[in-house]
């Protein structure tokens, strides 16, 4: 019983993780996609080949069941420099339903 309170506890004292992103279903299943993003940034010196790009690959195991992976990389360009990044791949399997998908 201990035990269980001191999880509890600890549980509600610590920061949640947001280290990935809320996936969205895939398009269609078995899917290569490419996504990027071009921030605004008007009072800065980034030109437009800055922003982050989103390597998603989907599988269909079975009517119900897709393995996904996701390589983000994410760019910052001027006009004197520039700087690249690859972020933490994803690697999982989702539960594809059209009520409530679940991903692992």
């Amino acid at each position: 019983m201990r035990s269980l309170l001191l999880a509890v506890l600890l549980g509600s004292v610590l920061a949640p993780v947001q280290a990935q992103t809320i996936w969205s279903r895939p398009y269609e299943p078995n899917q290569i996609a490419l996504e990027a993003f071009v921030p605004e940034l008007p009072n800065d010196d980034a030109s437009g080949r800055s922003g982050a790009t989103f390597l998603t690959v989907t599988r269909s195991l079975s009517e119900n069941i897709e393995l996904m992976a996701e390589l983000p990389v994410a760019r910052y360009a001027a006009d004197n420099s520039s700087a690249a990044a690859v972020g933490t791949p994803y690697v999982g399997v989702g539960r594809s339903s059209t009520s409530a998908p679940v991903l692992l």
